[in-house]
């Protein structure tokens, strides 16, 4: 490996740290993404992300459909008014970094922008010209997640953008997002939070994490040990969920957490 593609010591401690960071403010999905790029700022250096969260088909993906999304660190209004634009519009479909992008494959995908589409094309497309170019960005690094079952959520992106005349993203740089997206990847839904619909039953965020384990086919056992409950504890949550949901069985149960898991979509959206 290319030193200068390695990643360091110190890159492992700090996105280790920034884990435990966003798992402090785990239960809320919108604090603890803004915590993240804070952090990711510091390790690999960008000026806008993005991130949203889907329920549905990659091949689906719209703007409009997401279960949220969040973008942070807009220099000015025009930067927001025009990235919000684009991505409630169908341009961003035809962008030759989208598709070629997400149909890559595999649970985690990390690439910057060069790793996805040649120079020539991506500065001579509209997508540059009329958009990213007037919004004073350019170099991409682009991440997607495809979390566990009982999550709820089909694709997670993060996008991340450096401004006009700034350095490219390295290697290392993917590296350490992938790192980083691996670990949020394996605690969403249980320590963090994903983006969802309302909670019609009130239950409180230590719930959804047991409900959401117990979906993904953990024992009581294993969900205590998920989430460093003791037996008993971890016990009298799933007796709560059994009261709050109106259940009386596991079966039950796991059949009404896909209506909280998985949120169905407004009539006008559904395929």
């Amino acid at each position: 490996m290319c030193k200068s593609g390695r990643v360091r010591l110190k890159d492992l401690r700090a996105i280790y740290l920034l884990v435990g960071e966003c798992c402090e403010v785990g239960s809320d999905p919108y604090a603890w993404h803004m915590r993240a790029f804070e952090g990711l700022r510091r390790i690999v250096g960008f000026q806008f992300g993005a991130a949203a969260m889907t329920g549905r088909d990659i091949n689906d993906f719209h703007f409009n459909s997401t279960l949220g999304a969040i973008g942070w660190g807009y220099t000015d209004e025009q930067q927001k008014r025009l990235h919000q634009e684009y991505m409630q519009s169908d341009l961003h479909r035809s962008d030759p970094t989208f598709l070629p992008f997400l149909q890559l494959g595999g649970s985690l995908i990390t690439r910057r922008r060069e790793e996805v589409v040649e120079d020539e094309q991506w500065y001579n497309s509209v997508h540059f010209n009329e958009h990213f170019r007037l919004a004073h960005l350019d170099d991409g690094l682009f991440a997607a997640a495809f979390p566990n079952q009982g999550t709820g959520v089909n694709l997670h992106s993060l996008l991340l953008y450096r401004p006009l005349g700034d350095r490219r993203f390295s290697v290392r740089d993917r590296r350490i997002i992938w790192l980083f997206l691996r670990e949020i990847r394996r605690l969403l839904g249980t320590k963090l939070m994903p983006f969802g619909p309302t909670n019609p039953y009130g239950l409180s965020p230590r719930m959804r994490q047991v409900l959401a384990l117990l979906a993904e086919g953990q024992s009581e056992k294993q969900v205590a040990e998920s989430l460093k409950l003791s037996p008993h504890t971890d016990h009298d949550y799933v007796k709560m969920l059994h009261r709050r949901l109106g259940v009386s069985n596991r079966g039950e149960l796991l059949a009404r957490s896909r209506e909280l898991l998985v949120p169905a979509l407004p009539e006008d959206k559904a395929p």
